[in-house]
């Protein structure tokens, strides 16, 4: 797997998006891409994969303006550090709150950041499968954050906090080669696709940019993760730890608090399932809430650097790169709804977050992060 590169990147400048792809892109009558349509349904004649009309729901990007070019000069010390890991001293962090089974993380923590809450401010929820009529469980989590960079940077949040919850599932004992990327900020399964987790965000401002992070961890999968560890009563504990509801109290976040620091600097701690299973939960979400705001402060620093004027990924696509399992592999381009608009063989990722797609008749496609997801052809 090779990085995609041209004459913009290397100069440093922005690179503007391909044209909109045309009709030769796609295989006449694409299928649904997986469980993601409703019914199974065949796409409809008004969203006939490759059609860029107004009713097939693309919209061709617009151009990102150019950055000025930087004055050569060394960056800091902490532009090295690779985005997700930790690199400076642990950051100190408001608790999450605990919040019921109906609470809508980003619409909370956007609350939380119109009423002035500081940086890291969240909520941690659980929903079980009863409640959102579907057999998995989830781990709701909701964090603030404010990173000092350019608007047309926030592009990038999503995928630094996918680098940043990788990093804290394999704190909690998940080996490295078992989970990845799907691009552009899924955490899936390396093997067949499977979901681990999902992100979301929302931007808005109020005495600055904050942009309000949700994620949804499904316990199932993550129990049998843990299960592959080996240890008894990390899977017991993974298992039973949805068990957290509405009325576990402030003290026991403050338990899961301690438990994280030492889960962040002992990487079997949340996999040996110390302490009571009943926080388990809380301290996996203030390890993911601690390392995410961490790796949004090593990339601000990153961003703010002279070799990140070429775009908001720059700064962590090496490391990006590597965690794409479907990189090199025959792939479905789907629209948000599941259904395909393209197929081809995924070839590669640029400063942008532009997914190329190297089609049988129209030859590399690029698309916007913004506007697809990519899912394996089987899936």
């Amino acid at each position: 797997m090779t990085e995609k590169k041209n004459e913009a990147e290397q100069s440093g400048a922005a690179v503007p998006c391909d044209a909109a792809p045309t009709d030769s892109a796609v295989a006449e009558g694409a299928a649904p891409c997986g469980s993601a349509v409703a019914g199974g349904a065949a796409p409809t004649d008004s969203a006939i994969p490759g059609d860029p009309t107004p009713d097939s729901g693309f919209t061709a990007p617009a151009e990102p303006a150019a950055e000025p070019a930087a004055a050569a000069e060394s960056a800091p010390a902490e532009a090295g550090a690779e985005v997700g890991s930790t690199s400076h001293a642990e950051p100190i962090l408001p608790q999450l709150e605990i919040g019921g089974s109906d609470l809508v993380p980003l619409t909370h923590v956007t609350e939380l950041a119109y009423s002035g809450a500081p940086e890291g401010s969240g909520v941690v929820l659980h929903v079980n499968g009863e409640q959102q009529n579907t057999p998995s469980e989830l781990l709701r989590l909701g964090v603030l954050l404010k990173p000092q960079v350019p608007m047309r940077q926030l592009v990038a949040v999503e995928p630094v906090a996918a680098m940043a919850l990788l990093t804290a599932f394999e704190d909690a004992g998940v080996q490295a080669d078992r989970i990845g990327i799907g691009w552009p900020h899924d955490i899936v399964l390396s093997e067949d696709n499977r979901l681990v987790a999902t992100l979301s965000t929302k931007a808005g401002f109020n005495d600055g940019m904050f942009v309000s992070l949700a994620i949804d961890v499904q316990a199932d999968v993550l129990a049998e993760l843990l299960d592959e560890v080996g240890e008894a009563e990390a899977t017991a504990a993974a298992a039973d730890s949805v068990a957290v509801t509405a009325t576990d109290t402030v003290a026991n976040l403050a338990a899961a608090d301690t438990a994280a620091d030492t889960a962040i600097d002992d990487p079997n701690a949340i996999a040996a399932g110390r302490g009571a299973t009943s926080v388990l939960v809380p301290t996996l979400a203030v390890a993911i809430q601690k390392r995410v705001v961490q790796a949004m402060r090593d990339w601000e620093t990153q961003a703010k650097s002279s070799n990140a004027a070429a775009g908001p990924w720059a700064p962590f696509l090496p490391a990006y790169f590597d965690r794409v399992p479907l990189l090199g592999q025959a792939v479905n381009v789907c629209y948000p709804n599941g259904r395909v608009y393209a197929r081809g063989i995924f070839v590669g990722i640029d400063i942008w977050g532009r997914a190329t797609v190297r089609t049988r008749r129209a030859g590399d496609i690029e698309f916007p992060a913004q506007q697809f997801v990519i899912r394996p052809q089987s899936y």
